[in-house]
């Protein structure tokens, strides 16, 4: 289920800080992993002691726990951990959403329409779920779009949404913020997209350390 150089994102039971981490070996009996760092120190945990982590892998987003077995500075900093168990796979409902700024060309599906109305919006926050886009025209709840979605050093993704939100923004006027959730996403789509929000999540956690 899970492969070598997989990054992981760790969680300890008494705290609410992240750690980030990679699957460096697997065995039959137990799991190497990068040790975790916190500005620079390596993460207390004493052996035998259990911590909660995530992963993408397989397509899949996983959440999972394990127990610390040993622990190494030499020659390379390591946990040595149990295999993973209490797995479970991270359903849509509960995808992260954060926000960033991404192009998206929004084709609005009518078919009353002569020529599809093509628009270039950009996204308020996204998740594996849906998006959310802030633009002039007030669209209808259930409203089909077609969605390219342009991602930094990515594939440009392309997917049917269904509008389920519109709010007006408080703080300028004629302008509305629609939230969408995709209607029509393979996995193959979907991990690329949960790729790129927990990079994305990585990256803001290491900047903040």
């Amino acid at each position: 289920m899970f492969h070598i150089n997989d990054r992981i994102e760790i969680s300890l039971l008494d705290s609410n800080e992240y750690f980030t981490s990679r699957i460096e070996d697997i065995t039959d009996s137990y799991m190497i992993i990068a040790m975790p760092m916190s500005r620079g120190i390596p993460v207390y945990l004493s052996n035998n002691e259990t911590f909660l982590a995530k992963c993408v892998s397989q397509n899949q987003m996983y959440r999972f726990s394990c127990i610390l077995v040993d622990k190494k500075l030499q020659p390379i900093p390591i946990w040595k951990v149990s295999l993973p168990f209490n797995i479970t796979r991270i359903q849509q409902r509960e995808f992260v959403r954060i926000h960033v700024m991404l192009s998206v060309v929004v084709n609005v599906i009518d078919p009353e329409l002569d020529s599809p109305e093509i628009i270039k919006v950009y996204t308020k926050d996204i998740s594996a779920g849906g998006l959310q886009f802030a633009d002039r025209e007030k669209y209808q709840i259930g409203q089909k779009l077609q969605l390219t979605i342009h991602f930094p050093n990515l594939d440009t993704i392309e997917v049917i949404g269904e509008v389920v939100r519109v709010d007006e923004s408080p703080d300028e006027p004629n302008l509305y913020f629609i939230s969408v959730r995709y209607a029509e996403l393979d996995e193959v789509r979907r991990c690329k997209i949960i790729q790129f929000v927990y990079k994305k999540q990585l990256e803001s956690r290491n900047r903040d350390l």
